[in-house]
């Protein structure tokens, strides 16, 4: 897990004792392909580092639709916004 965290932009610059600490703060889970992780406007106080796979992040439309902003890989994280006080989330992961 410290391998993961030092390619993780936050996270590259801290040392292997700090890694360490924050790696104990972690629990793995794996996501069945398609599932939503979160949706936009609900209360966030998670945040995810991708170790593999894709996550799709999607935004609502005035039409209530949502479209695709972007795509996040391994190394990336997302959800981290929750952790610094954004009260809901921003986007549909």
């Amino acid at each position: 897990m410290i391998e993961l965290l030092k390619k993780v932009y936050g996270f590259s610059n801290l040392d292997d004792e700090t890694l360490s600490l924050i790696q104990n703060l972690l629990q793995p889970v794996t996501f069945p392909k398609r599932e939503r992780l979160c949706i936009e406007g609900e209360s966030g106080d998670k945040m995810f580092i991708i170790e593999s796979g894709e996550i799709a992040v999607l935004k609502a439309t005035d039409e209530d639709d949502q479209i695709e902003i972007n795509v996040l890989q391994g190394g990336d994280i997302a959800g981290e916004m929750g952790l610094f006080g954004q009260k809901t989330r921003t986007a549909t992961l």
